[in-house]
Parts: C-alpha cells; structure tokens; sequence
C-alpha cells in the first residue's frame, strides 16, 4: 500500500489504503506465511497475511480492490506474483482505488490541474486525465483534485461475490 513518507506531504491514496486495511482487518484474528530469507529492499520481512475466519489472503485483496501495488520482490515463486500481477491488472482495468482516473481540467498556462472543470481561482479549459496530469502538472492547492474520485465513489466495499472472484 502508499506509504505516508512525510506528514506534510502526503502520497496519494495512502489514508484510503490504510482505511481499507484496517477495515479489512479489525478485529481479525491473522495468520502469517513467511520466510526469513525473502525481504524487501529495505530489509523488512515479506509477509502473506490471511483472516483467519475465512481463510482469505489480505494480500491478494489489497491488490484485488486497487489498494495496492504488486511489488517488483518475488515473495514466494512466479505463480503468486502472476497471480497478484492478473489481480493489479484487472483492478486497472476496472479503475479501482489507485489506478481510478478521473477527467481533470487545465488552467491556460498548463502548471496546475483541478476537479470537476471549475474552481473558483481560475479559468480553465484543457481536460485531460489524472494519471497523465500527475506527471507534468501540480495539483490545485483549493480544489484538491487528487480526492476528486470520491464524490461517486465509495471508500471500499468487500461482499461475498468480491470474495469468491480472490480465488480465481
């Protein structure tokens, strides 16, 4: 999931990862599938973590919802991280959590981005989408374009049919 590297700064989508995670995880009693051996780049120990009560892998579900990315560590063989991969791609396909990207629109001078095609400092006229804007322009300080997902999109939701497609 993002990872909050400054407080002042924060990194897109990481309060919504961490909602979900926790939701996703309170109250649960969590079983761990590890090896000593496989860590990340900065030493930290590669994990499976799954609910007890149903059996279902945290993993598998933060990159299913768009939550997270599949990092480039191969924790456990090819056929996990193939299978982890084939989740990332359909919740891209989907435009789930951080890979949702929505219409944002351009000042004149191109240098910032907003929501919605209106805020109320400037006049704006380009449409573009926000995974491209990201890139080249910065984010409007008054509109907070980065959130803009949120007016139609719920936070996360899992049911029973999200369930059953982890085990595809």
């Amino acid at each position: 999931t993002p990872k909050m590297k400054d407080p002042k700064k924060p990194v897109y989508y990481n309060k919504e990862s961490s909602m979900f995670l926790n939701n996703l995880m309170a109250g649960e009693q969590l079983s761990v599938e590890s090896d000593p051996s496989k860590v990340d780049k900065q030493g930290r120990p590669l994990i499976y973590l799954y609910r007890v009560s149903d059996g279902l892998c945290v993993n598998n579900e933060i990159i299913r919802q768009g939550y997270g990315k599949v990092a480039s560590e191969s924790i456990f063989g090819q056929d996990r991280e193939n299978e982890l991969l084939r989740y990332q791609e359909n919740a891209k396909k989907a435009e789930k959590g951080l890979w949702y990207n929505p219409d944002v629109y351009m000042t004149k001078s191109g240098k910032t981005y907003h929501k919605e095609g209106k805020c109320g400092r400037y006049n704006l006229v380009k449409k573009a989408k926000l995974l491209e804007a990201q890139g080249a322009y910065n984010p409007c300080k008054t509109c907070d374009p980065l959130y803009c997902r949120f007016k139609s999109e719920p936070v996360f939701s899992i049911s029973e049919s999200d369930n059953s497609n982890a085990q595809e």
